[in-house]
């Protein structure tokens, strides 16, 4: 699927910028609109933050707009709560996983297996698509505080390469 989307605006790099930035933060186009839920994102906000002239934006919407495959997919992206920035303040835990390999099979699987065989809640489980973040992360935010010991187990973890707590 993306792999269409990228060949689509690979002559345009300004428009390709303006993509991934929707994709990053779920914002969708529906009838020549950028959304956010159902709150109306205006073109010159996006421009000023992907650092593009609004008229690029424009020229975004009506090149998603005139493919059926490609609309029907920013019709449907979606914003999603990601608590890691507060969780700290609401006494929750932290971590962020990087690994050697992304792509790998099972890293989320292992790591949450570890943690709940500590007996501690997931609160919430995110993990970046590295064709829009740079490094991807793994972020597990936690009921509470990770202990040192089940820190260690993660970070021993094959294909663990940093663990960053918050």
């Amino acid at each position: 699927m993306w792999s269409k989307i990228e060949s689509y605006f690979e002559p345009y790099p300004a428009r390709w910028k303006v993509v991934s930035h929707l994709v990053r933060q779920g914002l969708s186009i529906a009838d020549g609109s950028i959304w956010s839920g159902d709150v109306e994102i205006p073109a010159a906000s996006l421009a000023r933050a992907c650092g593009v002239d609004r008229r690029v934006v424009s020229a975004t919407i009506e090149c998603v707009e005139r493919d059926d495959f490609i609309r029907g997919v920013f019709r449907d992206l979606e914003p999603t709560l990601f608590l890691a920035r507060v969780a700290p303040r609401l006494g929750y835990g932290v971590l962020e996983v990087m690994v050697e390999d992304p792509q790998a099979p099972g890293i989320v699987q292992a790591v949450t297996s570890e943690i709940a065989s500590a007996g501690i809640s997931i609160r919430q489980v995110v993990a970046d698509d590295p064709r829009f973040t740079d490094p991807p992360m793994l972020t597990v935010i936690t009921d509470s505080p990770l202990p040192g010991e089940l820190l260690e187990r993660i970070k021993a973890m094959e294909g663990v390469i940093e663990l960053i707590i918050r």
